[in-house]
Order: C-alpha cells, then sequence, then structure tokens
C-alpha cells in the first residue's frame, strides 16, 4: 500500500490538484463514467469493468478503478511534444512498477492529434493492438509488429506495458456543447432512456 499512496501529497500531485484545468478534467470524467457504464471495456483492453469508480488527481490524473482493475488516465489539452510524450510514459512505467496489487492499464487522453518524431504514434499504436487482439493472428507476428513498433518510436524501455496502453484523441475543449452531447448520448444508452 506505502508504495502506491506514498506520494499523494507530492508537488506534482497536489500541483495538479490546485492548478490543472478541472474543467477539462471533470468534464472528461463525467464523459468517462457513462461510456464506462454502456461499454464494459470501452478502450479495447479485453476486460470487463462494470462496478467501478473514477478518481480525479489521485494515482494520475484519472484513474477508472474497480478491485482487479486500475486504468491510469493522463490528460493533456495542450499538444504533445516528444518531450512531454516520454515524460508520461516514464511516469507510466513507474506506475506499473510500484502497483502490484492490480491489473494495470494506461491511457493518454488528449484534446488534439500529435506525432512523435514526424510519425502519427496514435495510429501506428491502434494497428499493433488490433493485430495484438485478434485471435486468429499468429503471435510471432504479433510479437514482430511490437518490436517493430518498438524500435520506431524508442520505445524498448515500456515493453513491459505497451499491450496495456492506449492513445484516447478527442477533440472537447472546457466549454464545448459536444461535452454535454456526447454525455447525454452515453446517458441514455447506458440506462436505455429515450
Amino acid at each position: 500500500l506505502e508504495l502506491c499512496i506514498g506520494d499523494y501529497f507530492s508537488p506534482q500531485k497536489q500541483g495538479g490538484q490546485i492548478n490543472s484545468m478541472i474543467a477539462n478534467q471533470d468534464s472528461l470524467a463525467s464523459i468517462y463514467a457513462v461510456e464506462q457504464l454502456y461499454d464494459k471495456d470501452m478502450f479495447n483492453f479485453n476486460i470487463c469493468i462494470e462496478d467501478f469508480s473514477i478518481q480525479c488527481e489521485t494515482d494520475d490524473d484519472l484513474c477508472i478503478v474497480n478491485p482487479k482493475n486500475k486504468i491510469f488516465i493522463q490528460l493533456k489539452t495542450a499538444s504533445l511534444t516528444n518531450r512531454s510524450f516520454y515524460q508520461i510514459m516514464d511516469h507510466f512505467l513507474d506506475s506499473y512498477k510500484k502497483s502490484h496489487h492490480k491489473e494495470n492499464y494506461f491511457v493518454i487522453a488528449t484534446f488534439s492529434e500529435f506525432k512523435i518524431d514526424g510519425k502519427n504514434f496514435k495510429q501506428r499504436l491502434d494497428a499493433y493492438r488490433q493485430i495484438l487482439n485478434d485471435p486468429n493472428e499468429v503471435f510471432q507476428k504479433k510479437n514482430d509488429v511490437k518490436q517493430e513498433l518498438l524500435n520506431d518510436f524508442n520505445l524498448n524501455k515500456y515493453s513491459v506495458f505497451i499491450d496495456m496502453l492506449c492513445i484516447d484523441s478527442r477533440p472537447l475543449l472546457k466549454d464545448n456543447k459536444d461535452v454535454t452531447a456526447i454525455f447525454s448520448r452515453y446517458l441514455r444508452l447506458a440506462y436505455g432512456l429515450k
């Protein structure tokens, strides 16, 4: 337990609680809450999360948690640079190493598309995850595509959790009407409202 929350009051976490774009986090948290109610595996990690809580500014910007699983979510409203991307990956690696009590998954939620060294990382990660999740694809092909992804983006040190990583890119803005529309849509779907 000490490893998971030992730095709960660190300057990084307290700074996030005080200075972050709370409205953006709240908007995304509310959308994730109703999407998760409707789709038990909204990030396609091959898990089923039914009963859950959403934590804001605890072990990450947002976390979706149930007794077996924890999804760490880093929210970035500004464009990601190479440096900030690798900082997030280092943070996820640290979280992966410290948290052994649950199955851990990692999401970078962005409000804009981003590239790493001029290459579309999300597109490449999505293509790899599609092959990874294909039950008819052979292990060697999955491994070859994974290694190519790791090499092309200099991610070898993150290989232990790359299969549990998702990029969720959506153009939500703090005062955007899309937030209300998306929330309403998934609320109706989750509860069968008409």
